[in-house]
């Protein structure tokens, strides 16, 4: 009978263990959702109040587009530079810019900017800001 007892504490144990786990996965996966919801809404209302519909030079659908192609060039194994500057090209206005950082939104919980950076490297990132600025385009990443 006692070693019945010490499987049943055991097996408790381990039951108590994974009803743990289980709450701290949900809560973290439920957080995680809250903070990204937040931070897109903040990002949203922040673009929006810069935004000037008379200085935005490319259609939402371009700018979806870029967006793709840029989240395209650093996702996976390795960065493809050379899209991500093309796509930069691409933008006329400091206002394409804004809504090229809106299109992108939020992917994997991170921003335009959060992706940039952790994707290049800082010579590459300066050679964007770079494109940037040679277009008159006051918007440093």
């Amino acid at each position: 009978m006692n070693m019945f007892m010490k499987y049943q504490a055991i097996a408790w144990a381990v039951v108590a263990l994974c009803v743990v786990l289980l709450v701290y996965m949900l809560k973290r996966g439920v957080g995680d959702k809250v903070v990204d919801a937040v931070k897109n809404r903040q990002l949203a209302v922040s673009l929006d109040n810069e935004v000037t519909v008379t200085n935005v030079s490319r259609t939402e659908v371009q700018l979806k587009a870029d967006a793709d192609k840029l989240h395209k060039a650093m996702s996976g194994a390795g960065t493809d530079e050379d899209a991500i500057y093309a796509v930069f090209q691409n933008q006329q206005t400091r206002s394409d810019v804004l809504s090229l950082i809106s299109a992108f939104g939020l992917r994997d919980g991170e921003t335009l900017g959060e992706w940039l950076s952790s994707d290049l490297s800082a010579s590459e990132l300066r050679k964007v800001n770079q494109i940037l600025e040679d277009k008159g385009i006051n918007y440093q990443f």
